[in-house]
Parts: C-alpha cells; sequence; structure tokens
C-alpha cells in the first residue's frame, strides 16, 4: 500500500477530464456555499460575523478583480512549467485560503481568505481547456471540452445546499469549508502523484518563452479571437442581467415587484430553468457542431485533408452555429421581456438560456481553435477578463441606472436587447474574421 503510494502514476485522457470536473465541483462547491452563507455571515457574533451588505459587497468584488487580475499571470508560466504542476500550487494556495475563511474573526480576515481562493482558482478552467485539446483524441474533443463546463452546474447546484446542510446539521457554517480541505486533498494527490505529460507544457513554435504583452497583442490580434470574445461579453452581460435583478437581488426582484410572484416560487423556477436548459444545452451544443463536422471528420481520418485545415474547418462551422443559435437567444429573450404575462416571460427567459447554453460549447471551441496552441490556456483567461469586465461587472450596474431612468420593464428589455452586439460581433466575426485563419 506505501509503494502505491508512492510510485508515480499515468493518467488516461478520460480521466485527466474526470480529474479537471472533480477539481472545477470542489470550487464551485465552495463559491456556491459561501453565496449561500451570506445571509449568516450578516448574524451577529457568535453565530455570524456581524457584516454589512457593503463588507459582503467588497470582499464579492475584490475577489473577483483578484482572480481576473492573477490568471493570464499564471497562465503564463505554462510555457515552461508543467501545467498539472501549476494547478498543484495553485490548489495549495486555494486550499490554505479556504482553510482561512473556517476561521474568519471578522472583515480583515474574511476578504483575506476568499481574495487568497480567487487567487488560487485562476488558472483552473484555462489550463484544463488547453490541457483536454492537447490529451484528447480528435473525435472526443469537440465534447469533452462542453463536458468539463457541467463542473460549474454540477458544483454550484450542491454548494448552495451543501453549505447551509452542514450549518444546520453541525451547528456552524465555518464546518462547510473546513470539510472542502478533505475533499481537495485526493486530488491534490493526483496531480503530485501523476507522470508529467510532456504535452502539458505550452512552448511557443520557435520554442522561445514569449512575453506576457506579447502574448496579449497577438491574441488581440486575431480578429476570431476577438470577435469570439466579444460574443462572451454579450452572453454574459445578458445572462448576469437577467440572473441578478430577476431573482438574486433581493431587494428589487423583478419577478416579485412586477409580476408579484412569491419569492420562494420565484427562486424554485428561476433555479429549475438554469438548471434543466444548462444540463440540456450545454451536453447538446456540440453534438449539433459534430454532426455538421461528420464529413470533414471522414476526410481527416482518410488523410483528405490535414488537421490544420480541420481545424480551420472547425472555427467556421462553430463560429456559424453561434450565429444562428444567437438569433434565438436575441429573439427569444426580447420576446420574454416584452411580454407583460410571467409564463410568456419565463418562456422566453428559458429558450434564452437554453439556446445560451446551445451556444457555449462551440464559441468555446471556436475561439481556442482560432488561436496557436502556446497561447490557448492565455486565450480563455483573457476571456474571462473581458467577459467579467464588460458582462459580470457592467450589467448589475448598467441595467440597474435604466430601472431608475426607464422603470422594471424597460430594463428587462434593455437587458435582453444587448444580445444584438452579441449577434453582430458573431455575424462579423464568420463572415469577416474566418478567412484570416
Amino acid at each position: 500500500m506505501a509503494r502505491l503510494l508512492l510510485d508515480e502514476f499515468s493518467l488516461n485522457p478520460l480521466q485527466h477530464l474526470l480529474l479537471y470536473i472533480s477539481i472545477g465541483c470542489i470550487i464551485n462547491l465552495d463559491q456556491a456555499s459561501f453565496a449561500a452563507l451570506l445571509p449568516v455571515m450578516k448574524s451577529p457574533i457568535p453565530i455570524g460575523l456581524s457584516l454589512s451588505n457593503s463588507d459582503l459587497g467588497i470582499i464579492g468584488s475584490f475577489s473577483m478583480l483578484f482572480s481576473t487580475i492573477f490568471s493570464p499571470i499564471s497562465v503564463y508560466f505554462s510555457q515552461t512549467k508543467n501545467s498539472h504542476h501549476i494547478l498543484f500550487l495553485t490548489l495549495l494556495i486555494w486550499s490554505s485560503g479556504v482553510l482561512l475563511t473556517s476561521f474568519s474573526q471578522g472583515f480583515w480576515t474574511l476578504f483575506l481568505s476568499r481574495s487568497v481562493t480567487s487567487i488560487g482558482i485562476c488558472p483552473l478552467v484555462p489550463l484544463s481547456y488547453a490541457c483536454l485539446l492537447e490529451i484528447t483524441p480528435e473525435p472526443q474533443k469537440n465534447l469533452r471540452i462542453s463536458i468539463f463546463t457541467y463542473n460549474q452546474i454540477i458544483g454550484s447546484v450542491i454548494g448552495v445546499i451543501y453549505g447551509p446542510l452542514l450549518m444546520y446539521l453541525l451547528g456552524s457554517w465555518r464546518y462547510s469549508f473546513a470539510l472542502e480541505i478533505l475533499f481537495i486533498s485526493p486530488l491534490l494527490f493526483i496531480l503530485h502523484k501523476a507522470k508529467e505529460n510532456p504535452k502539458l507544457v505550452f512552448p511557443s513554435d520557435e520554442g522561445q518563452k514569449s512575453g506576457l504583452l506579447t502574448q496579449i497583442k497577438t491574441l488581440f490580434g486575431n480578429s476570431v479571437y476577438v470577435g469570439m470574445v466579444s460574443t462572451f461579453a454579450a452572453m454574459s452581460f445578458v445572462n448576469v442581467g437577467f440572473a441578478y435583478w430577476v431573482i438574486y437581488n433581493q431587494t428589487i426582484d423583478y419577478l416579485q415587484n412586477y409580476f408579484k410572484i412569491d419569492p420562494s416560487t420565484g427562486n424554485i423556477a428561476f433555479a429549475f430553468i438554469q438548471l434543466v436548459t444548462g444540463v440540456i444545452g450545454i451536453g447538446l451544443g456540440p453534438v449539433i457542431l459534430n454532426f455538421m463536422l461528420r464529413s470533414l471528420a471522414e476526410d481527416l481520418e482518410k488523410k483528405i485533408i490535414d488537421e490544420t485545415r480541420f481545424d480551420n474547418f472547425r472555427v467556421s462551422k462553430a463560429t456559424f452555429l453561434c450565429f444562428l443559435l444567437s438569433i434565438g437567444i436575441f429573439t427569444f429573450g426580447l420576446f420574454g421581456a416584452l411580454s407583460n404575462n410571467v409564463i410568456f416571460f419565463l418562456i422566453g427567459l428559458s429558450l434564452c438560456f437554453f439556446f445560451t447554453s446551445l451556444a457555449s460549447g462551440p464559441a468555446t471551441i471556436a475561439m481556442l481553435f482560432a488561436v496557436p496552441k502556446n497561447l490557448k490556456g492565455q486565450s480563455g483567461a483573457l476571456a474571462c477578463i473581458f467577459s467579467c469586465v464588460f458582462g459580470n461587472f457592467l450589467a448589475p450596474f448598467a441595467i440597474g441606472i435604466f430601472f431608475d431612468w426607464a422603470g422594471y420593464y424597460w430594463g428587462m428589455v434593455f437587458n435582453a436587447s444587448w444580445s444584438f452586439l452579441g449577434l453582430v460581433s458573431i455575424f462579423l466575426t464568420f463572415n469577416i474574421g474566418v478567412i484570416f485563419i
């Protein structure tokens, strides 16, 4: 037994996928659990930490800020360091932040602990995408990239139950974070003991290390990449706008204030919509893309076309599919927002989320295959920053101003109409950008 623990072992492509999904589930469980326990944090000591809404808002905003800043920096080292070494080190940082969270005594210790956890998670998504593309056999690449995204749904759904349940069973919110160390420990062991795969280092074609600013300049000089990132940002704006103002904001709840829906009923309906549309849409998107590529995949297998040519077609087909789906996102989002009937509103919202979930996989695939191999990880890191700044950060603020200026109804219409920018962006990407690949 001791020898087995000391020996290194190899991971096959499927095991890599399961490893990344498992890590992602625990990370998202932690974030969802923390969000679910925010009301408890506002309770007086010793039950909570006597924090105000402003305190919690500062912690949330700076956590997101640190994650976006450190993401491209951590991914930058994948040019010379094995990606698993980077993930191991950053997950150790995340673990220390989680442990500190369980011992937090006030605002500053909680601020520090959640900032540390945000720094620790920053390379997971971009490096996981890059590693999966490198080690996954061709027929499964599109599907497995999308399957990885399920970690967000699984972790978030479990997390909102896990945190309050542990609080109820054990009498303190602190135990939920302490136990996460036990969850991540076996995965850290696997990252540490798995044999190094040279494919998980991403040097440039010239074999030289390129500077961070050079990487950024190269990526934003790629018209397809810029178009896909702009589309991501528009999708994020609409999704976050609906999520934040329709149900998550407890003081200005659109379903409660405009449609007079009971908050608990609205929560259940909205959670059900997100879960069902996400599970079906994320899995179905790459299946449709694979169907569109089936004849080209046969040509690749028969060596009629080479891998580079196939990847060019993959980007073209993926952007075209995203364009068609963006029409659905805009149409049904606007249909729901314009409706004064809550049933039609929820139907429009459901179809908008469904088409967004369908597009998420093909959009990610188009972005990753449009850039050089050594920049695939960095492309994901910068896309997250762009989506956060022009989506996650901007949406609640911009729509809130629109609510005050024009009222609830036109605020929702404004939010849905924002997807038109994504539609224009993906249209230009398909018709102009693809020819430069």
